[in-house]
């Protein structure tokens, strides 16, 4: 690649622009350092049993909601409940589904923990 004297110099002034800006705190690494909130934080944990099959996996559902009286609450995520005796961190019913996922859940939340009977 050529590079004539003249764009050289207007390379190097560029870069000498760039870091000049960050030097003095106009970087976009502060913007970008700033961390999400946590989706589960703001929800409402409920422990059920899933009724699909005989097995009974044990279910942890979360939700959304703000607990009025009329008010119906939404569940957004669903997983295997790690303390449950019978099945821990496991939903048997998510395997017996066409493509393996739960009508609740998304498909993005599938575990991929494989399931063992004990």
């Amino acid at each position: 690649m050529q590079v004539s004297r003249r764009q050289f110099f207007k390379i190097c002034a560029g870069g000498m622009a760039g870091t000049t800006a960050a030097a003095l705190g106009f970087a976009p690494s502060v913007a970008l350092a700033e961390t999400r909130q946590y989706k589960l934080l703001r929800t409402r944990e409920t422990r059920n049993t899933c009724t699909y099959c005989s097995v009974g996996c044990g279910l942890l559902m979360y939700s959304l909601g703000d607990g009025a009286k009329n008010a119906k609450a939404s569940i957004f995520h669903i997983e295997g409940d790690p303390d449950h005796p019978g099945q821990p961190r496991c939903t048997l019913s998510e395997r017996r589904w066409p493509g393996g996922f739960h009508p609740l859940r998304k498909p993005s939340e599938v575990s991929g923990i494989p399931c063992a009977r004990f």
